[in-house]
């Protein structure tokens, strides 16, 4: 032929485009603020593109809360850059990752956890129970290992409530958490006994007033207990009151108890520690008279007059007695006198007992005498009769007084003595 053409095949593969060393992905760190923090890729050249979200759609350069991220930048051609899609198949590296760092930090320190509050005398707190936080920017709370607690203030041998301020310093730090506590100290146990009170002035006489007991402390408790408060409860037959007397006045026997406050050294305690006796008073004698303290058996019995009054409130009886009765009987209730016969007697009028007096008598003597009868005292009747054989006479004699005793009847003609009249004369 007059011409001979050849034929080949040019190919130009395409390259891997390489970032150049301009391209940085440099981690950060931050403090946190509450603020959006990201990290980027600086230095990428003209034509590429560069995206941070991952598969989940979650972009990996964002943070705000503390913590430490991985952020992730994938590369990619820019569609609107022919040049460099067209001519490249791939970016190396086609990935960058690097750290977002958002450093919380602290705010301050706290003590958390309860004590127990109540401890026995000599007993340690129980400081294992509490622990030290920090409380962070964020509001989280971050236990401290190693913090060392220890109480400022506490006496555990002095009994009652004590504030106790307690720290906890982190460890490597000199300032730290403080917290104030109420806790309490008990006192020693069975320590007081009554022997170390002495009780006086404990022995009484009614007078409607109100009554106490002087309660001495031996000196070697004296600074280590708290209040006292003395407390009386009557004892009847035999029997203690549930509720005290507070203020005994009446009388009768009553148990003294002390109530000790806790205090310092010693714990609280109820003892009884001795006895007020509020004795009886004497009640008021009884004043009367009688109308007559010589009486002849025929007259009419004396009448008794009291002239003082008894004291009604406190419920006494009036009675009335006789020493004797078989001179004179007296009615126990209205006082009311009978003779009886001849001879001295005691009239004896009596105030009783009561809750707070013992019994008071009086006596006043009453003589009662006899009196010499004569004919005018006695009436003779059925004294004349007519003669009938063997047939026996007999007056009948009839007393005009009172108080004799029995009638006997003798007879007589002359100076002969007739035991059973029957003749004439």
């Amino acid at each position: 032929t007059d011409s001979n053409e050849l034929t080949a095949t040019l190919k130009i593969n395409k390259a891997i485009y390489t970032l150049p060393a301009s391209v940085k992905f440099e981690p950060i760190t931050v403090t946190f603020d509450r603020e959006e923090h990201k990290v980027e890729v600086e230095g990428l050249p003209e034509g590429i593109t560069v995206s941070y979200t991952n598969e989940l759609g979650i972009e990996t350069n964002l943070a705000t809360e503390p913590g430490e991220y991985t952020a992730v930048a994938t590369f990619g051609f820019d569609p609107n850059n022919d040049i460099l899609s067209k001519n490249h198949s791939s970016i190396t590296p086609e990935t960058m990752s690097t750290l977002l760092t958002i450093e919380d930090y602290i705010v301050s320190y706290a003590l958390e956890g309860e004590l127990k509050g109540v401890y026995e005398f000599g007993e340690a707190l129980d400081l294992d129970q509490l622990k030290v936080v920090a409380n962070m920017a964020s509001g989280k709370k971050v236990e401290l290992e190693n913090a060392k607690i220890q109480a400022l203030n506490y006496k555990p041998t002095t009994a009652g409530t004590q504030t106790v301020t307690i720290t906890g310093i982190p460890e490597g730090q000199t300032t730290g958490a403080v917290g104030v506590y109420t806790v309490r100290v008990k006192g020693r146990e069975n320590v007081i006994v009554p022997e170390d009170f002495t009780v006086t002035k404990n022995v009484h006489t009614y007078d409607g007033q109100a009554k106490r007991v002087s309660v001495d402390i031996n000196d070697d408790i004296y600074d280590g207990i708290g209040e006292i408060t003395i407390s009386y409860h009557k004892v009847i037959d035999g029997q203690e009151e549930t509720e005290p007397t507070e203020r005994p006045r009446y009388a009768g026997i009553y148990n003294v108890y002390v109530d000790v406050e806790e205090g310092t050294e010693f714990a609280a305690v109820r003892l009884k520690v001795g006895i007020l006796t509020i004795n009886k008073a004497d009640q008021v004698a009884p004043e009367f008279t009688l109308n007559k303290t010589t009486v002849k058996m025929t007259e009419e019995a004396p009448t008794i007059t009291i002239n003082n009054e008894i004291d009604i409130e406190e419920g006494a009886q009036v009675t009335y007695s006789s020493s004797d009765e078989k001179v004179a009987t007296v009615d126990s209730t209205t006082g009311t006198i009978t003779l009886v016969g001849a001879g001295k007697v005691g009239i004896i009028v009596t105030y009783g007992e009561t809750q707070n007096y013992n019994a008071k008598s009086t006596t006043v003597e009453l003589n009662v005498i006899t009196e010499e009868l004569t004919e005018q005292d006695f009436e003779v009747t059925e004294n004349t009769y007519t003669y009938e054989p063997e047939q026996v006479r007999a007056a009948k004699v009839t007393s005009r007084v009172q108080g004799i005793g029995n009638i006997t009847i003798k007879y007589y003609q002359g100076e002969t003595q007739v035991e059973s009249p029957v003749n004439a004369g």
